[in-house]
C-alpha cells in the first residue's frame, strides 16, 4: 500500500500554505519539481489566473484573509515566543545584579562604565569619525531627555535667584562658547551622568553648581546633624555627602565644578559674577 504523501508548506509573505506533494497543476497536469515552481508556472503560463486566484479557486485558501490573520496574532506569536525562551533560560528576567556573582557585576560595571564615553567611541571608528558619533549620540540623548521635558514644563525646578546669576554669566560668556546650559536657556545638563548640573559649559567642560543653603546644607549655617528641610528629612551631613558623589561623578568624566552659596551670592552678587565669568573663561 503506498504511503499517504506529506503535507508540505509553501510561504507566500509571513503565511504558510498547504500544499499536497506531488505538486502538479490543476489546470494543465504538469508536474513541478517545487511550490515556487508551481507559483512561477502559474505565473508564466497561465495569465489568465494569478496565483492568488489559482489557490482561492484550486485549494479554497484565502490568501488576503490568511495575511489578515497572520499580521492580527503578530504580538501573541511575540509573546508566546518570549514565553519559550524564558521558560528554557529563567535568568533572563533578571536583573545583572541578581543574575551574575559579585565578582561578574563588578566586572560588568566596570565594562559598561566605558560604553559611549568618548573614548569608547574613538576606539571603536578612530579619533576623528569616534568624536563626531560621540557628540551626534550626546545630542541626541540630550534632545530626548527627561530633564528637557520635565523643565519644559516645571519651572519650578530652579531657584529664581540662580537663574539670575545665570543669565548675567551668560550675557558675558556666550560670544566664547557654543555649547552652554542652564535651566532658562535651553535645560540643565548631565555631565555624561545620571543628575543634571545648574550651568555648564561643554565646550571646556565646566561646571557651576549654584546651592541653596537649606537645600544643600551650608556648612557656615547649618551643623551636621540639623535637619534644614523638614519635608526632606535628610541632616545637612546627608545631603553634603550626596552632593560630594554628584559632584565626583562629573569630575571623573573630566569636569571642572565651582561651587556659589546662595549666602555668598546674596551678599555680594558682582564679586560672585565676576568670579563665575572668570572661572569659565580661565584655561
Amino acid at each position: 500500500m503506498p504511503k499517504k504523501s506529506k503535507e508540505k508548506f509553501a510561504s507566500f509573505g509571513k503565511c504558510q500554505i498547504p500544499i499536497t506533494k506531488p505538486y502538479i497543476c490543476k489546470m494543465c497536469g504538469k508536474e513541478l519539481k517545487s511550490i515556487p515552481g508551481l507559483a512561477t508556472h502559474i505565473k508564466n503560463q497561465h495569465d489568465c489566473m494569478s496565483y492568488v486566484e489559482y489557490l482561492k479557486t484550486y485549494y479554497n485558501y484565502d490568501v488576503r484573509l490568511a495575511v489578515d490573520d497572520w499580521e492580527a496574532k503578530r504580538e501573541d506569536r511575540k509573546i508566546e515566543g518570549m514565553k519559550k525562551t524564558l521558560s528554557k533560560n529563567k535568568s533572563l528576567h533578571l536583573s545583572p545584579k541578581d543574575r551574575l556573582s559579585d565578582e561578574q557585576y563588578d566586572k560588568w560595571r566596570k565594562n559598561m562604565k566605558k560604553v559611549f564615553t568618548l573614548d569608547w567611541f574613538i576606539s571603536k571608528y578612530g579619533e576623528e569619525l569616534g568624536s563626531i558619533k560621540y557628540e551626534e549620540r550626546s545630542k541626541k540623548v540630550s534632545e530626548k531627555s527627561h530633564f528637557k521635558i520635565y523643565n519644559k514644563t516645571n519651572k519650578k525646578n530652579w531657584s529664581k535667584i540662580s537663574q539670575e546669576l545665570f543669565w548675567d554669566i551668560y550675557k558675558e560668556v556666550a560670544n566664547n562658547f557654543k555649547n552652554i546650559y542652564f535651566g532658562e536657556l535651553n535645560h540643565e545638563y548631565g555631565c555624561e551622568t545620571c543628575n543634571n548640573f545648574d550651568f555648564v559649559v561643554k565646550d571646556n567642560k565646566k561646571v557651576i553648581e549654584f546651592n541653596g543653603d537649606a537645600f544643600h546644607g551650608n556648612p557656615e549655617i547649618y551643623k551636621e546633624d540639623d535637619i534644614p528641610i523638614s519635608f526632606i528629612n535628610k541632616t545637612a551631613k546627608q545631603l553634603r555627602e550626596e552632593d560630594k558623589i554628584k559632584i565626583d561623578k562629573a569630575k571623573n568624566n573630566g569636569y571642572t565644578i565651582k561651587i556659589v552659596w546662595e549666602k555668598d551670592y546674596r551678599n555680594n552678587k558682582k564679586k560672585v559674577t565676576k568670579e563665575c565669568i572668570a572661572f569659565l573663561k580661565r584655561e
